[in-house]
């Protein structure tokens, strides 16, 4: 094979050019996008969940005094499950609320070697991993994968990369074209 830009002989496994920096037929593709996918961790935090449950329980109880005629004590088991579901959805809303933990979004490119990813934070700052499949599919049918985790930058907006080796990627040196691209299975570790 050779390059369409400079007439550089290339083999056949070539996806850029080293000598001009020109994508190759095996890269080059008429319906290529990035792609990217944003998640939040399934993670919930403790003191949420026992913020979710009190007030309940409380009310539970509070209905229950009602029906056996203690109205006194029902009354007060009531105001103290509203003062404890009051307090924590204002824990919540108000100190950083990100019950759920980061939301990432990852998108991925091709590039000279490999795959080029960008993890970018878009909120929370627990510490976290990702870790994410890339599929490409190919205009003869075949579909490579290429997997990759990333420690997730701190604070919202930081960005950081991760590149996977053309090597790396299962099934790549059977496709002829990429056709689509996809971020999949984006998940926390």
């Amino acid at each position: 094979m050779y390059c369409s830009s400079c007439a550089s002989e290339l083999s056949d496994q070539t996806v850029i050019c080293p000598n001009c920096g020109a994508p190759t037929s095996k890269y080059v593709a008429t319906d290529t996008k990035p792609a990217g996918v944003a998640v939040r961790s399934g993670a919930i935090r403790a003191s949420y969940i026992v913020g979710a449950i009190v007030p309940v329980v409380g009310w539970v109880m509070a209905i229950y005094l009602l029906v056996k005629g203690r109205s006194g004590h029902a009354i007060g088991v009531g105001v103290l499950s509203i003062f404890m579901a009051s307090f924590w959805w204002g824990v919540l809303a108000g100190f950083g609320g990100n019950m759920f933990g980061p939301e990432v979004y990852v998108e991925c490119q091709g590039n000279f070697g490999g795959l080029g990813c960008t993890v970018t934070r878009r909120s929370g700052d627990a510490e976290a991993s990702v870790c994410w499949d890339v599929t490409l599919v190919c205009r003869n049918g075949i579909t490579a994968v290429g997997h990759a985790c990333r420690e997730v930058p701190d604070g919202p907006g930081s960005v950081a990369s991760r590149n996977i080796p053309w090597d790396d990627i299962r099934n790549f040196d059977a496709c002829d074209q990429v056709m689509t691209t996809a971020v999949e299975n984006l998940a926390f570790r």
